[in-house]
Order: structure tokens, then C-alpha cells, then sequence
């Protein structure tokens, strides 16, 4: 399993329904097991956390949160609206969800040139 974070999306983009509101895994983002929304204006939202003196996280609050700009395809994992396991592709430009497909809908060279994922 490891280490990943969640993204939750709340807009409409052209394949978004596929995803509805459920929350989704990535290992995109640098698996810190942090957690992103989608906003309903579209925007890429890191909802940073801070820690106490012990190292323990804290609440989320929305002071934290960031604007993430990134500009690349995401692989997100999870369930679909009946249940089952699924893997999607979201393509980000400038922070913006453009797209999401079902992960086997690519094309092999799509699926092996779209997804950096960072270690």
C-alpha cells in the first residue's frame, strides 16, 4: 500500500463525473499524506497542516491553504460510483483540472510518458 495523498474533487471538468465526490489517492504529490481538493472553481488546493512541538499534526485550518499550480497529468486511484477499484488520469494546466480519464482509457504511450511520480 505506502505511503500517498488524497484528493477530493468538487468541480465539473469534461470526465469529472466519473469521480463524483469520493475522495481519491494519489502518489503524485509526494506522498505526505497530505490532502488536495479540487474547488468548485476548479482550482488545485493544498490544504498545508502545521505540526505541535512533539511532531503531531494539527487541525487543518484554511489560513494553510495553498493554490497549487501545477501543470501536469495526476494518476488517482479509487472507487467508481458503483464500487469498484479504479485508476484515473486528471491533466492539470496551471493549477486547473483540464480533463480526468479512466487510467485505461490512454493510450500505452500516454500512460507511460503522462505520470512523473515523484520519490
Amino acid at each position: 500500500m505506502g505511503m500517498s495523498d488524497t484528493v477530493r474533487c468538487y468541480t465539473e471538468v469534461p470526465g469529472a463525473e466519473l469521480l463524483g465526490t469520493g475522495e481519491f489517492q494519489t502518489k503524485d504529490f509526494g506522498c505526505r499524506f497530505d490532502y488536495f481538493t479540487i474547488d468548485k472553481e476548479g482550482r488545485l488546493i493544498h490544504h498545508q497542516r502545521t505540526f505541535d512541538a512533539e511532531g503531531m499534526p494539527l487541525p487543518r485550518t484554511p489560513d494553510r491553504d495553498v493554490i497549487a499550480p501545477i501543470h501536469r497529468d495526476v494518476r488517482l486511484y479509487g472507487r467508481d460510483a458503483v464500487g469498484n477499484h479504479r485508476d484515473y488520469c486528471a491533466r492539470f494546466t496551471d493549477g486547473r483540472p483540464q480533463w480526468v480519464k479512466p487510467w485505461d482509457e490512454l493510450s500505452e504511450l500516454q500512460r507511460e510518458y503522462s505520470v512523473i511520480v515523484e520519490s
